[in-house]
């Protein structure tokens, strides 16, 4: 048995998994999600997952029936936070048994994970799932909403005649290819405020090992690789970039003419909220997809915000503000937080936690973590909400210069 971490009862405990536990919990997630997860949980469990190992999972064991009666998921994962990296667990397969509901058994397996995940040393936790249900532990609607796209229906006229000779094809990918998909997915850093570091290892994850999910190459006439589209099934689409050298109006029709040749006309686009292939499908009949809402916990504000202040530093150096000393006292509603945040000449230098009633700039915690986030803007939570206060405009446009809305894509690899 792996380390003991709480007992909720006298026959209900929490504790990491082991290797030896497979078989029981992919009976357990089979029996309360879908009987296809068994295999996705052999690979996680079994070493075949980049990151996530057996004690990343966390369970809560019946001694008296010996079952598991609940257990969740902690992935470690990196992200990328405007082009810098931070730590980040993505809570999963949050999962109890009817039987066992009701008795805290959750709430206790929520606290050992956010225990774990803050002695590793995550900048924040992140889970994808229902409305309202993680706000009680902590959590925020703060993330871009997982498989945010648009379904779109192909013209027939996309499809390339016989005698055409297409410019651009899509063919099949080779193990040698991935550094070249690895280097071009870099591009969505600067397109989104957050979004997965996906390395090398991802990708031979996404190519090799979980099932439901393919990469193609997009080749030009001479077979030089020029871009290339990760699927997840036969219609879906949530991976998509080109080299720089290669508009996505030159590939358009390469791309579609390649799923009406396969017999599909209507596609999904899981490519995030600001997607450029998005402009060039103007004249295609589109609906948005349904999604899944993002939440995020940031355990420790002053961890992160040094964390993310060289960022804080480029956006101070290209503003009107640029070189600025002060301090900003900043206090959360309801929750008896204070920081001190020091600027001297446009870098912030410490932040310390405060015991204050009133600071300079108050606002709740949940908006805070929505600006941190790029989730809201400044001026839409001034707007809607009389509880978010600046001293004075200075502070007020600091704040709008510090922490911009921006859209964000979370890549999912499973």
């Amino acid at each position: 048995m792996s380390d003991f971490l709480r007992r909720i009862n006298e026959h209900i405990v929490i504790r990491q998994a082991t290797i030896h536990d497979l078989p029981s919990l992919a009976s357990f997630y089979s029996e309360v999600d879908h009987p296809d997860q068994a295999v996705w949980i052999e690979i996680m469990m079994d070493g075949r997952h980049p990151y996530t190992r057996p004690e990343h999972f966390i369970i809560a064991w019946d001694t008296k029936s010996n079952e598991i009666a609940a257990s969740a998921i902690f992935m470690p994962w990196v992200y990328s936070y405007e082009q810098i990296e931070i730590q980040v667990s993505r809570i999963e397969q949050v999962f109890t048994r009817p039987a066992y509901q009701g008795q805290g058994i959750m709430r206790g397996i929520m606290d050992e994970i956010h225990r774990l995940s803050n002695e590793r040393g995550d900048d924040m936790q992140v889970v994808f799932g229902k409305p309202v249900f993680y706000r009680r532990f902590g959590y925020t609607l703060s993330l871009p909403n997982e498989q945010e796209g648009r379904a779109v229906t192909i013209k027939a006229s996309d499809k390339m005649a016989e005698d055409e000779e297409p410019i651009y094809r899509i063919i099949d990918i080779s193990d040698q290819d991935l550094p070249f998909v690895a280097r071009l997915y870099t591009r969505i850093y600067s397109r989104y405020m957050i979004c997965l570091a996906a390395d090398e290892v991802c990708f031979n994850y996404a190519k090799n090992i979980y099932p439901n999910e393919t990469i193609r190459l997009i080749v030009d006439d001479k077979n030089n690789a020029v871009g290339f589209l990760m699927y997840g099934g036969a219609a879906s689409v949530y991976g998509l970039e080109l080299a720089e050298e290669v508009s996505y109006y030159q590939v358009r029709k390469s791309i579609l003419s390649d799923f009406l040749s396969k017999g599909i006309r209507e596609i999904n686009l899981k490519l995030g909220p600001a997607h450029p292939f998005y402009q060039v499908l103007g004249d295609y009949n589109q609906s948005c997809l349904p999604t899944v809402s993002g939440y995020a916990r940031i355990p420790d504000i002053s961890r992160f915000l040094m964390r993310i202040r060289s960022v804080l530093a480029a956006r101070l150096a290209s503003s009107s503000y640029a070189h600025y000393s002060g301090s900003i006292q900043l206090t959360l509603h309801n929750q008896f937080e204070g920081y001190h945040l020091e600027f001297v000449d446009g870098e912030l230098m410490k932040v310390d936690s405060v015991s204050a009633e009133y600071g300079n700039v108050q606002i709740a915690r949940d908006f805070l973590v929505q600006i941190l986030l790029g989730r809201k803007a400044v001026d839409e939570l001034t707007q809607e909400n009389a509880e978010v206060y600046f001293d004075n405009n200075d502070l007020r446009t600091l704040f709008m210069i510090l922490f911009p809305k921006k859209a964000s894509y979370i890549l999912s690899l499973n």
